[in-house]
């Protein structure tokens, strides 16, 4: 196949938030490629009704459904120690799944929601599982145009201090996100390894219409040419092309037309945050505090 051989048959992948939106049309796309994919979901039934999909479209042999709440330590563990257990090794994890949540929540941990699930609960399993990454294997990260107006706070992850807006944490665990795939990428120089952020532009997927509820949503769907919202298999093309394509680590890309709201895959362009080496390098070693543990990597010097 292209791509150093990635789409060959025994191309294994990891997707988190596989049962619906962006990440059910990635692992379809994987899967019409010859990909095996483990893919998960919040519930065992949201697994099944995606594996149903699949079955439906021809493309379920070669794919597998498991419950993981990344908001839950005990979930993470359980779910990376099933995989342990079985050894078989990735050549792509995918950080996709994610929440956008209506008010304030905080996670028995006291952190905020979003900044959990969206982020630290991928680090963690990132974490767990690299024993697994194939030695040319890459990990993609599901970035947002809303890291662009984003602040990380360190000191502040339960949003005690700071005024709450859903976009403001929203945006705080995407920037988090892609300053991780930038340290990772750093971790990862020097061995075959990937560290790649994607981001879809402006997509009309359920984590969205859920924000804009109500008409508002319904509205925005027929005008979805002319505003530039696209839909779900739009924006899995911008995590497919950061799965599939020959690209360096550390990249961030996305859709490369006007606002990089939509268009072909390309290189897009990081926030001064995003850009922060000090700020990634502070939020690694309090990913590690929050979570009692060490990532198996170190930074290369």
């Amino acid at each position: 196949g292209s791509s150093g051989g990635r789409t060959s048959v025994a191309s294994r992948a990891l997707v988190t938030g596989g049962t619906a939106g962006l990440g059910f049309e990635t692992v379809r796309g994987l899967l019409e490629k010859g990909w095996e994919v483990e893919f998960t979901g919040t519930t065992r039934e949201r697994g099944e009704s995606a594996l149903r999909d699949f079955r439906s479209l021809g493309l379920a042999g070669r794919a597998r459904a498991h419950v993981l709440d990344l908001e839950s330590r005990s979930s993470r563990e359980a779910f990376s120690a099933s995989l342990l257990g079985e050894g078989r090794q990735f050549d792509l994890m995918v950080n996709n799944a994610g929440v956008l949540l209506p008010r304030l929540e905080r996670t028995a941990e006291g952190l905020e929601k979003h900044f959990q699930v969206n982020y630290l609960g991928h680090f963690h399993l990132n974490a767990l599982l690299y024993p697994l990454l194939s030695p040319q294997g890459r990990i993609l990260h599901l970035g947002s145009l809303s890291h662009h107006k984003a602040v990380l706070r360190l000191e502040d992850l339960g949003f005690q201090e700071t005024p709450y807006s859903r976009m403001a944490a929203y945006g705080q665990s995407k920037l988090a996100l892609t300053l991780y795939g930038q340290a990772l990428a750093r971790r990862l120089s020097g061995t075959e390894q990937r560290s790649i952020v994607t981001h879809p532009g402006v997509c009309n997927t359920r984590i969205v219409s859920r924000y804009l509820p109500g008409p508002l949503g319904r509205v925005l769907d027929p005008a979805a040419w002319f505003l530039g919202i696209t839909k779900a298999p739009e924006g899995a093309r911008h995590l497919l092309h950061g799965a599939l394509e020959d690209l360096p680590s550390g990249a961030y890309v996305g859709p490369s037309g006007g606002r990089e709201w939509k268009g072909e895959p390309g290189f897009c362009r990081l926030s001064p945050h995003a850009r922060d080496q000090e700020l990634g390098e502070a939020l690694w070693r309090k990913s590690e505090a929050l979570l009692g543990i060490t990532f198996p990597l170190s930074p290369v010097r």
